[in-house]
């Protein structure tokens, strides 16, 4: 199948308008107001420019400090302290021994020195969390330089093992969101390979504007939240497992009240979940909006490819979960829509479904079951596809289960 992008726009001028055509939709711009536009962009991209400069002029002058503050290291020094991180985690050595383990890339993203294991990175990491003066390692902390290999790194640490200095850090990287807009998409499949459940394919409206989180929450999110650890495969950047649909529900509420929102659910004694679709808060999608989400306006079997192997930890490539993050995202720029977790969504099951809910914002409120999307470590290419559909009671915990949050624009 064609994993592209869908045609590109027709731009044409008529009388005096720069029209915009793309299937049933055209936007008119008046030549006037075209050029006004066009002087803005040219201002921005001027702007982004002298930014790119100035990013370029204070990577250099990182760079001419470290090796300024690296000089006169004697190498036994820094090899002594080397092995002892290598072979465990914590040990505190001078700045300019800290600062030695590092060169900047073109981007901006700190390198280690490649004698440090990956247990050496976590104890230079720990060493750097404690050292106390303000120097170019803290800086360099400060600007973000060590994101990247913090991530791939700390993923598989118990998250009561992670500094809070590191906490901090990570806990804004994974709870990013992506903005999803309405608009109308195909759900469902009607190939040789489609299930009774997901049949027909039909045109569904999203009526109103979503964020989505870019990646399934992280057991270090959740421990934030609960300060519980539930998952079978513990690792502070793989995703929560073992997560039931009415853990997830829980969740999204302590989201909405720790980051100020109005929580979207309201759970009764007897156990039972309403949704509030008044209110701003997180909670889980539909399967309507997962499915929007998943596709994003690509045609392809699986989120962002026809490859798994590109997007996805699926049986054919892993035996437990992995890091969020660590495949290719989909052009909406979201990880492991395909593969790592199945991830619950808000409606209940029905198999006729797709037969008989509105195509106008769909759900299903009422049944025994609740679905969950997209495939697992555990499932097969086949039971990976975008339009599969999985589901379990509501009170079930699976250790192939997680989940991920929206919450209306």
């Amino acid at each position: 199948m064609n994993c592209e992008h869908k045609d590109k726009p027709h731009v044409y001028i008529k009388e005096n308008k720069i029209v915009v055509q793309k299937d049933d939709q055209v936007i008119s711009i008046n030549l006037s107001d075209a050029q006004m536009l066009v002087q803005e962009i040219i201002e921005a991209n001027q702007i982004l420019h002298k930014m790119e400069e100035k990013k370029k002029s204070r990577i250099e002058e990182f760079r001419v400090r470290l090796k300024k503050c690296s000089s006169g290291i004697i190498t036994s020094d820094r090899m002594s302290h080397i092995l002892r991180w290598n072979d465990r985690f914590l040990h505190k050595a001078s700045v300019n021994i800290l600062a030695s383990c590092f060169s900047l890339d073109d981007d901006g993203w700190a390198v280690v020195i490649p004698e440090l294991t990956r247990y050496g990175r976590v104890g230079l990491f720990f060493a750097i969390s404690t050292h106390e003066d303000q120097d170019i390692v803290s800086e360099l902390w400060n600007w973000g330089a060590f994101d990247e290999i913090l991530c791939s790194t700390l993923w598989d640490l118990p998250s009561t093992q992670i500094p809070q200095t590191f906490q901090t850090r990570l806990v804004p990287f994974v709870s990013q969101e992506c903005f999803i807009p309405a608009g109308d998409f195909m759900m469902g499949s009607e190939g040789m390979e489609a299930l009774p459940c997901e049949y027909p394919k039909r045109k569904i409206t999203q009526s109103r504007d979503i964020y989505m989180t870019r990646f399934p929450m992280t057991q270090l999110q959740y421990w934030s939240l609960t300060d519980q650890e539930p998952s079978h495969f513990q690792g502070a950047l793989r995703p929560v497992d073992s997560i039931s649909w009415l853990d997830a529900v829980q969740a999204c509420n302590l989201y909405s009240l720790a980051m100020g929102y109005k929580p979207a659910y309201r759970i009764e004694k007897e156990g039972a979940v309403l949704w509030d679709q008044s209110a701003n808060g997180y909670r889980l999608p539909t399967e309507a909006e997962w499915e929007s989400a998943a596709r994003a306006d690509q045609d392809c079997y699986f989120s962002g490819s026809d490859d798994p192997c590109k997007v996805a930890w699926f049986s054919d490539n892993a035996t437990e979960t992995k890091r969020v993050g660590a495949k290719e995202p989909n052009s909406a720029h979201l990880y492991d829509m395909t593969g790592n977790v199945w991830e619950w969504v808000f409606d209940a099951y029905d198999e006729e479904a797709y037969r008989k809910t509105p195509t106008i914002d769909p759900v299903v409120e009422e049944g025994t079951y609740r679905v969950c999307r997209g495939g697992a470590f555990t499932s097969s290419a086949e039971s990976s596809r975008i339009s599969i559909r999985g589901a379990y009671e509501p009170d079930e915990r699976n250790w192939a289960v997680g989940f991920r949050m929206v919450r209306f624009a």
